[in-house]
């Protein structure tokens, strides 16, 4: 991503600060967005928003490519949905959600 900084008049300023407040965003996100609209129709190429969020988990480290031992691992396991499923069927006693709301009711009533 590139970065722009650029110089506003006072008036411009407070404008874009009302904006970003009633969008109850961050002035650089309704900077982004106005620029955005004003060149998408002749300069800009449609976003492509699931190549979006893997940019932004990649940049901040939440999201990276698998390691050669952790491939190997995966390829060697025979790791796939009906093995989950039974194995999460094995398990026994209640269902996650249902011990959740069961401690919700529990809450609720004190």
């Amino acid at each position: 991503m590139t970065v722009l900084t650029v110089e506003l008049n006072p008036t411009l300023w407070e404008l874009l600060q009302t904006q970003a407040q009633q969008r109850q965003q961050s002035i650089e996100t309704v900077a982004a967005a106005m620029l955005e609209a004003q060149l998408r129709p002749s300069q800009l190429p449609e976003p492509d928003e699931q190549a979006d969020v893997l940019r932004v988990l990649a940049a901040s480290g939440l999201l990276t490519e698998l390691g050669d031992d952790l491939r190997a691992k995966i390829s060697t396991t025979a790791v796939n949905h009906e093995n989950v499923v039974a194995a999460l069927g094995r398990a026994g006693g209640e269902p996650l959600s249902q011990i959740i709301l069961n401690q919700r009711e529990r809450f609720q009533l004190s």
